[in-house]
């Protein structure tokens, strides 16, 4: 009988064990059908009821600028079919680095603004430094690298907008680019190739081949970059290193594959774990914004700033001036759009977890941020529902249990309501 309690008991733990990692998992849903033509309030799904449907907008707290009123007319433009490209950067930290909230808003300028896809944005290797990758591309690495990111850089290795960064001596070394292995149906392809990076020798430089052609890179030292053209339109490449074998490295902090298409290019710049202050510690941030030229900056940095209970609004405002200064110099007219922070757990070891009570002093300092620059808010915790509502949100399968993160679906909304406040502001203001 004893022997089979230990048994019962055993059982009733790897089962305990067993839900509690299932929980933790994100849960798999097949993609919603994307509307195809301009999103209306209306036509987002209203299914929850605890959703603040009407907070789906953008506000602009000190009213909108000439800048956001052009960007706005070129956004018209590309979707009445002109021939114009424009650049946004999404940039922010866990929320971003898996590439699912921004690659829905990316898929729905592509798809809605068809057949002006425009290019896929800046990419980079994640997994080669152990993390999570996005899954709509794939960067494989062969050859031994090490590296570093922006939260965690004690080699200071260079850093620019992807906030990341690998590095190689080794002479097999190589990177493989694939393309459009999302589930999405937008297929992006490139007739460019530019690669954010540094050698320490001149006698290294990067080759691209495609379909068995090798094309050699040419150097920009003013960006610290090489750059090639495809005679055509392609969606996979290899890129070695020649003259690595000769001594020296080369360092890789970006891939960004070009198309001639217009329309929107989409970079997400996400790292697990980054704050303001760890953007502001990448020294070639501006240089790369400069190469960028970003026409809209959306910000989704703040989650881990106020991951603790000594969190200074004053502070958190002043190192956004900075990153915002930075991108004012690589473009003096990009347009601000400022994500505020989900309802979130903050979790005190001493003490357990509780709902993050700055979560709503980031949201009137994102609010005070957009008045100075004349930017746009997008509130999140608005839509939510406020303060407790990832609880809600948890129940309803949009939200790890983490109340933190959201799951696929719960990203994937949040990136068609982003969508829909944009595209909504365009048919406001354009007549």
């Amino acid at each position: 009988m004893q022997r089979l309690n230990i048994k019962t008991i055993i059982c009733l733990l790897l089962t305990m064990i067993y839900a509690i990692h299932a929980s933790a998992q994100e849960i798999e849903f097949e993609e919603e059908d994307f509307i195809p033509d301009s999103l209306l309030m209306e036509q987002v799904p209203q299914k929850f009821s605890f959703i603040n449907y009407d907070a789906d907008s953008l506000s602009f707290p000190a009213g909108i600028s000439d800048d956001f009123m052009t960007l706005l007319w070129k956004l018209a433009d590309i979707k009445d079919g002109a021939d114009v490209k424009i650049n946004m950067i999404h940039i922010g930290g866990s929320h971003v680095q898996a590439d699912i909230f921004s690659n829905r808003v990316r898929t729905n300028f592509s798809k809605n603004f068809a057949p002006a896809t425009g290019s896929r944005g800046c990419l980079f290797p994640f997994a080669t430094l152990n993390t999570n990758a996005p899954s709509t591309y794939r960067l494989k690495t062969t050859g031994k690298w090490d590296g570093a990111r922006n939260i965690s850089n004690k080699e200071n290795i260079p850093l620019g907008i992807m906030g990341a960064a690998i590095r190689t001596s080794d002479p097999t070394a190589a990177v493989s680019l694939q393309l459009n292995t999302g589930r999405d149906s937008v297929q992006y392809d490139f007739n460019k190739i530019t690669i954010l990076g540094s050698s320490t020798s001149f006698n290294i430089i990067p080759v691209v081949i495609c379909n068995g052609v090798e094309y050699t890179t040419e150097i920009d030292p003013s960006f610290s970059s090489y750059s090639c053209r495809i005679p055509y339109p392609a969606t996979e490449c290899t890129i070695i290193f020649k003259g690595i074998s000769q001594g020296g490295s080369f360092t890789l902090r970006g891939i960004i594959p070009e198309s001639d298409k217009p329309g929107v290019t989409y970079t997400a710049c996400g790292v697990n774990g980054a704050s303001v202050p760890k953007w502001l510690n990448c020294n070639l941030f501006t240089e790369e914004l400069k190469l960028h030229t970003p026409e809209l900056a959306i910000f989704a940095i703040g989650i881990n700033d106020a991951s603790s209970l000594g969190f200074k609004p004053e502070v958190f405002k002043e190192g956004y001036r900075k990153l915002l200064a930075e991108f004012k110099e690589a473009n003096p007219n990009c347009c601000f759009i400022f994500i505020t922070n989900n309802d979130c757990f903050l979790n005190l070891s001493s003490s357990g977890k509780y709902i993050n009570p700055n979560t709503e002093s980031v949201r009137k300092a994102f609010i005070e941020l957009a008045e100075e620059t004349q930017g746009a808010v997008f509130d999140v915790y608005g839509i939510m529902g406020g303060k407790g509502s990832s609880n809600k949100w948890v129940r309803a399968g949009l939200m790890n249990s983490d109340h933190v993160h959201f799951l696929r679906p719960g990203y994937n909304l949040l990136g068609d309501m982003l969508f829909n406040a944009i595209n909504n502001e365009i048919e406001k203001q354009i007549p």
